[in-house]
């Protein structure tokens, strides 16, 4: 039931992919197949046979690891968040119940 505490930031700066749960907002910042793997909740042959999957495939996992730092880097990095952020802030200023 834990969503994001920042583990999957630091595991991606070591490139290293993640296997998490698909609850909160990990699925915001582990891509399915590419980053790592989302498990449904409650799943533990299906979490057991992706870690497994990654152990004895290096080069899948070096592969997933170095996407994940890319995405951290292209996608969720400071700059990007801010801006994402001012456009939020935008839209809403910009929406017709801001202007009541």
């Amino acid at each position: 039931e834990a969503s994001q505490s920042g583990i999957v930031s630091i595991a991606s700066a070591f490139r290293k992919p993640v296997v998490a749960t698909d609850v909160g907002c990990l699925a915001d910042v582990v891509s399915d197949g590419i980053t790592g793997y989302l498990i449904p909740p409650r799943s533990p042959g299906l979490l057991a046979d992706r870690c497994v999957s990654l152990l004895t495939n290096p080069n899948e996992r070096h592969k997933m690891g170095e996407r994940a730092c890319q995405k951290m880097c292209e996608e969720l990095n400071w700059d990007q968040i801010a801006q994402k952020t001012v456009e939020v802030y935008r839209a809403l200023l910009a929406s017709p119940q801001h202007a009541q």
